[in-house]
């Protein structure tokens, strides 16, 4: 059973349906959005407000690429002060940890 009207604390009998299979089940919640996408992009946009209001400013998607096509020669405490980051941030982007959607 599952609410048609996608309201959690929706209590109308005339709401509810019946699920033929899991499959349909898990149609509806990605529908519904009531699964993993909404909690993880709020929990996004919540860190991106924080950051303007403390004046945290997110590396540009051209300084991660400056990075990881520097060579190893360079090191990351250079690289660190170039770009004006820490060093924890220049090792994290050049081992993927770090922006992995920039490409």
């Amino acid at each position: 059973m599952f609410r048609g009207c996608c309201r959690t604390l929706c209590l109308n009998p005339a709401h509810l349906r019946r699920a033929r299979s899991k499959a349909e089940i898990g149609q509806h919640q990605r529908r519904a959005g009531s699964r993993r996408g909404t909690a993880v992009e709020s929990r996004r946009a919540n860190i991106i407000k924080a950051w303007e209001v403390t004046g945290i400013v997110p590396t540009k998607p051209e300084v991660v690429r400056a990075i990881r096509n520097t060579p190893p020669s360079v090191t990351g405490q250079a690289l660190a002060k170039q770009f004006g980051l820490s060093q924890t941030t220049v090792s994290r982007i050049r081992r993927g940890q770090s922006h992995k959607g920039v490409a």
